[in-house]
Parts: C-alpha cells; sequence; structure tokens
C-alpha cells in the first residue's frame, strides 16, 4: 500500500473558505489526482480543511499528458478494469471524475495509481 493519500492533501488558500480546497498531488510522470472533499465545481464552503476528518471524497483523474480515455497509452484501457473505475464518469476526453467515495476507496485508488505510474515507462509523445 502507497502511503495513506490524505497524507498528501495540501489546504490551498485557508484563509479563504469559499475558495479552499486540496492541491492536485502529481504522480510523476503519468497522473494528476485531484481529491477533495466537496465536489467538484462546489463553491460553498469547504468545512473540513483536515483531510483525516473527512468521510468522503471526489477524485478527478487525468493524465499528465491530458487525454485519459483513449489514446496511445492504454492508460484507461488497463484501470478501467479495476473494480472503482465504474464509479468514474468522464468529464471531458481529459478528465475522470468519482464522488462520494470512502476513506478505503478513495485509498484504494490511490494505490493503483501509484502502481502503475511506477510499473510504466514514461510516456512518450
Amino acid at each position: 500500500m502507497a502511503d495513506d493519500f490524505r497524507s498528501r492533501l495540501t489546504v490551498l488558500y485557508p484563509e479563504d473558505p469559499t475558495k479552499m480546497c486540496y492541491d492536485d498531488i502529481i504522480l510523476e510522470p503519468w497522473f494528476t489526482v485531484s481529491i477533495q472533499a466537496r465536489r467538484p465545481y462546489d463553491d460553498s464552503p469547504m468545512v473540513e480543511g483536515d483531510p483525516y476528518d473527512c468521510d468522503t471524497f471526489h477524485v478527478s483523474l487525468m493524465t499528465r499528458g491530458g487525454v485519459i480515455t483513449y489514446g496511445e497509452w492504454g492508460v484507461w484501457e488497463e484501470l478501467s478494469k479495476k473494480p472503482w473505475a465504474a464509479k468514474f464518469r468522464e468529464d471531458y476526453p481529459f478528465l475522470l471524475v468519482a464522488e462520494d467515495l470512502t476513506v478505503d476507496e478513495t485509498q484504494r485508488i490511490y494505490d493503483d495509481l501509484v502502481r502503475f505510474a511506477a510499473s510504466r515507462p514514461t510516456p512518450t509523445g
């Protein structure tokens, strides 16, 4: 298992709760992962600043190259076989979003992404 994903979350804009969110996690060279305690595009104040106090998370996933759902790297072709993949919807060809994930589900996704990134050569293109 990778480190607890919550240990990687850093609050952005702590002085303004309407803008407060967690910074993206970069899993070089493959993924940019956004893990938030509120739904994407939600402008309401973020109630929980400490990720260890949150029960559910919302995950947005894209490859560093920008396109996850198609392309020569085969990223989603492999990840779509994971049990958690059905929870994601395509927001754009370069962005997949899953909402209301438990801490365990979010950790499983994070672990699988870390393993995927570590087991592949650097993408070219």
